[in-house]
């Protein structure tokens, strides 16, 4: 489950960093909403990869399940924009960089959390 989850996951994280630049360099969004709008498309993209290919036991409804993952999904959310934002103002560290860092420990910490609280497979 870790690697199916881990192969999709760096899917949809490419998936997410094409947002970011589309929203940041492309549009010229503010990297503090550029950045956690690329992280909601990362995580809608995951959650689908994971229900329909990784966790296809899980006897949670798809609605339900949803709901978790999103609530995990705010926590990753709120770690990578606090993340990238402070590392950003206050040390002019590379958005990509910092976004891709963040995003390496929030993804550890959601796997963790999804499979045991989400899809109760550990």
């Amino acid at each position: 489950a870790l690697t199916k989850y881990s192969l999709w996951g760096f899917v949809t994280f490419l998936l997410g960093l094409g947002v970011l630049f589309v929203t940041y360099d492309l549009l010229h969004i503010y990297y503090y909403i550029a950045v956690p709008v690329s992280v909601i498309a990362n995580l809608v993209a995951h959650y689908t990869a994971s229900r329909l290919f990784v966790f296809t036991d899980t006897e949670r409804s798809v609605e339900s399940g949803l709901i978790i993952f999103f609530l995990i999904g705010l926590a990753e959310i709120i770690f990578i924009t606090g993340s990238v934002t402070l590392l950003v103002e206050y040390t002019m560290a590379d958005v990509y960089w910092t976004r891709i860092g963040a995003g390496v420990v929030a993804a550890v910490l959601g796997f963790w959390a999804n499979a045991k609280f989400n899809f109760k497979v550990l």
